[in-house]
């Protein structure tokens, strides 16, 4: 059971972030900002679900709720929960945006998304011209982010591999597999698409060999906050440029927006 309802003021529209756990999130402060700057009558809440299937009871607590972010651990494992798919949605296989439509009668009818690809497209756009037109990227993670990634770069002509601790299919580089020559002649751009980093897991870095890893390289961690997080401060060190995930948070947000409003 949803714990608590969230009070909305008459007349204003709900937008929520579903996760578990949010203490890490600056989705509320930015989305608040965004309304108060732009007289948007609305408010935006964070919700900690520990399952994703608790959604359901949060839109029906929540008759004005109209939009919802979704991230860890759930932008997979709401799915089944959904009525459609956008068509993005459909190639990445995880959403991180759902659109509310009230039915006459109040029921729902949910439409997934993903913005995470138009974010990470965007944010990298300006530093391409700073790796070696053919340069390869390695993406840290299999999951929901790692998709919308491995889609964006695609989109962006890259060639990219996935790593993972425990690779399922021979697409998927197991850490132990890259070398350092690896990284210094082949792999310059480097996406962290996991939660190592995250709180509460802020003090570990990617089981990666920072090994081969110089001026060459740019490398991007999805995470926010904290920033920088170690992985990147480590990378930092030996020259590498880093960015952190905050610019890609603002343009996914923008897009959620747009999405929200149809």
């Amino acid at each position: 059971m949803i714990a608590s309802t969230y009070h909305v003021p008459k007349d204003y529209d709900l937008y929520a972030l579903i996760g578990y756990p949010l203490g890490h999130s600056f989705s509320a402060t930015y989305f608040s900002q965004f309304f108060a700057e732009h007289g948007i009558r609305a408010r935006y809440q964070a919700f900690e679900l520990r399952e994703a299937s608790l959604m359901l009871e949060l839109i029906q607590a929540h008759p004005r709720l109209r939009g919802i972010n979704v991230t860890s651990p759930h932008k997979q494992a709401v799915l089944p929960l959904l009525d459609e798919l956008t068509p993005l949605g459909q190639r990445v296989g995880a959403v991180n945006a759902i659109r509310v439509e009230r039915r006459v009668g109040g029921e729902a009818r949910l439409v997934g998304h993903n913005t995470d690809v138009e974010g990470f497209v965007d944010s990298l756009k300006s530093r391409l011209s700073t790796l070696a037109p053919e340069a390869e990227a390695l993406i840290l993670g299999t999951g929901g982010a790692a998709r919308a990634v491995a889609l964006g770069l695609e989109m962006l002509g890259i060639r990219y591999r996935y790593v993972s601790r425990e690779p399922q299919t021979e697409e998927v580089l197991a850490y132990t597999d890259l070398k350092g020559e690896d990284l210094a002649d082949r792999y310059h751009l480097i996406i962290n698409a996991t939660p190592v980093g995250m709180p509460p897991r802020q003090e570990e870095l990617p089981p990666l060999s920072l090994e081969g890893i110089g001026e060459q390289h740019l490398c991007y961690d999805l995470i926010y906050n904290p920033s920088p997080t170690r992985w990147l401060s480590a990378v930092s060190e030996r020259g590498a440029r880093a960015m952190d995930g905050l610019e890609m948070l603002y343009l996914q947000a923008e897009a959620a927006w747009h999405f929200w409003q149809g």
